[in-house]
């Protein structure tokens, strides 16, 4: 009985085994990785992720900020192009900011989420504190401060900074632009010789004269201008992947932003993907996390490729604080995770 009962719970082990190797290979390869677009197949992507941290070339109008009772206005110019933005920070309820960064004077509306907020929320005002190079406001028991050159943003919770605003200098606002052409300049009109005879004309039965170009000069006549991309990167106007062609008629106009969390050692969220509660790190390792709606039949597991949904709130843990983080933007989104302790 003893030997009966061995041999039977051997051979459903090992049945078992195989059968979970055959279906683990099974769903490994079922996955065909050439219909998930990578980052360096999305450009704008591609373009953010080559920036490396330095000091931000975005630094803060000092003439225009506009103090209230709960929020400041301000201006930000980006002095690699000396394009304008303008920048509104407000206290909230329950230890709670807001922050939000357009064109000023933008060729184009730039496209605002509607209807992902219940109602706008409630807020708080505010104790300011201004120096020359910045100001501290206090709100309940948080501390928010603005440095103006280059321009940061710190939200301190009992005097410890919980979240950094462009501490690394990655904030990079592509703004719309007009696309450039260069006119192909006609070449002045020979003027012939008085004194020379004039050149025999062919003409068509009405009379009218024939001309002696040739097939290749008649195209470069009737060719539109010539567009210019010699300063721009490919991509930016227009992008192809697999069939899928994307035209860009506003040109590039992603968002790039650098926001750290002092003191924590893991971040979670920004659902949806297989992959472990603690997010992993991605810099130099792996693809950003992707926010993009997909609807997935096959997947991996353990990897940050995007899949049904994307809800881009992500949250930062430790022993002493937590903090959360609320990306209001619908736009397809990447997301790299690095930390200090790992280089």
């Amino acid at each position: 009985l003893t030997e009966n009962i061995r041999t039977q719970v051997v051979g459903e082990t090992m049945w078992l085994r195989c059968w979970l190797i055959v279906a683990l290979g099974t769903a490994c390869c079922a996955v065909d990785k050439s219909n998930f677009k990578t980052c360096d197949q999305s450009t704008f992507c591609k373009r953010n992720r080559a920036l490396e941290p330095g000091e931000s070339s975005y630094h803060v109008v000092p003439e225009t900020v506009v103090l209230s009772d709960s929020a400041v206005t301000m201006d930000i110019i980006n002095k690699q192009n000396n394009v304008l933005f303008t920048a509104k920070i407000q206290a909230l309820q329950d230890n709670t900011a807001r922050i939000r960064i357009n064109e000023k004077s933008p060729l184009h509306p730039r496209y605002e989420v509607e209807g992902a907020l219940v109602s706008e929320p409630k807020t708080e005002n505010w104790k300011v504190k201004r120096s020359s190079d910045g100001f501290q406001a206090v709100f309940g028991n948080s501390t928010a401060v603005i440095t103006f050159s280059p321009f940061r943003l710190d939200f301190l919770v009992n005097n410890e900074v919980a979240v950094s605003v462009n501490n690394r200098g990655l904030l990079n606002i592509e703004h719309y632009r007009n696309k450039k052409v260069v006119v192909q300049e006609e070449e002045p009109a020979k003027v012939e010789d008085e004194t020379e005879e004039p050149a025999e004309v062919d003409k068509n039965e009405e009379g009218d004269e024939l001309g002696d170009l040739d097939e290749d000069e008649e195209d470069e006549l009737d060719a539109p201008p010539v567009e210019d991309d010699s300063d721009e990167e490919a991509g930016m106007w227009e992008e192809t992947y697999k069939t899928h062609h994307d035209s860009k008629p506003y040109g590039p106009s992603s968002v790039g932003l650098d926001i750290s969390f002092p003191g924590s050692e893991h971040v979670y969220g920004i659902p949806e993907h297989a992959d472990s509660l603690a997010l992993k790190i991605t810099k130099g390792s792996t693809d950003p996390y992707r926010l993009y709606n997909l609807d997935v039949f096959e997947y991996e597991l353990n990897n940050p490729m995007a899949l049904y949904g994307s809800i881009p709130f992500m949250v930062s843990h430790s022993a002493d604080k937590t903090v959360g983080l609320f990306w209001l933007n619908s736009a397809e989104t990447w997301i790299d995770i690095t930390s200090a302790t790992a280089g």
